[in-house]
């Protein structure tokens, strides 16, 4: 995955979907017209996982956050497919890494779990839910593009879940603005 300017002209393919993801998410689809509409959103976005987090660590910092993303281990508080097979389910296809249930571990655990487990799992969950959103409008509108843009994949670790869970789930052209916190400056 590599970041792009703003300016990037024939680079991008026709139709594009542009997801503004700060507090909430905002998708919008834009044509080789360059005419565009808003096409859906969700509140599961940035905002949740900030609440999330500061109610964990009393943080709201972006370093802070970031870096508890990256020393938490999400495994430890997430119910994964093999926890509940003891290994892949091959019948169906499921790798034995696939999260079963974000989270789900925590309601049986007996002992404390550490807050960069629980921010490390609610930021593959919450970014993990926006590409799987993304994937569904990319299909709906057969679009050969898509732009993320905001202030939520503007920090560096979740960066990084973004682009993987892209890689991943969407079977087009995918790029994250490297200024695009500033779009929603602008109204975009």
């Amino acid at each position: 995955m590599e970041y792009i300017e703003p300016e990037f002209g024939s680079l991008i393919k026709y139709p594009i979907i542009l997801a503004n993801i700060g507090t909430g998410a905002s998708f919008i689809l834009v044509d080789e017209n360059k005419t565009f509409k808003r096409i859906g959103g969700t509140n599961l976005a940035g905002g949740t996982f900030s609440g999330i987090s500061s109610l964990l660590q009393q943080t709201v910092s972006s370093e802070e956050i970031s870096d508890l993303i990256t020393v938490g281990n999400k495994d430890n508080v997430d119910t994964l497919v093999r926890d509940i097979y003891g290994s892949a389910y091959k019948n169906i296809g499921l790798d034995g890494n696939i999260v079963a249930g974000s989270l789900d571990k925590v309601r049986n655990y007996s002992g404390k779990f550490l807050a960069a487990d629980v921010c490390s799992s609610s930021a593959f969950m919450i970014c993990n839910n926006l590409v799987h959103l993304l994937s569904l409008y990319v299909l709906v509108h057969n679009a050969m593009s898509v732009l993320i843009s905001g202030s939520f994949p503007a920090i560096p670790s979740i960066t990084s879940i973004f682009e993987e869970s892209m890689n991943a789930k969407l079977n087009v052209q995918s790029k994250i603005l490297r200024h695009g916190g500033y779009l929603s400056c602008l109204g975009i």
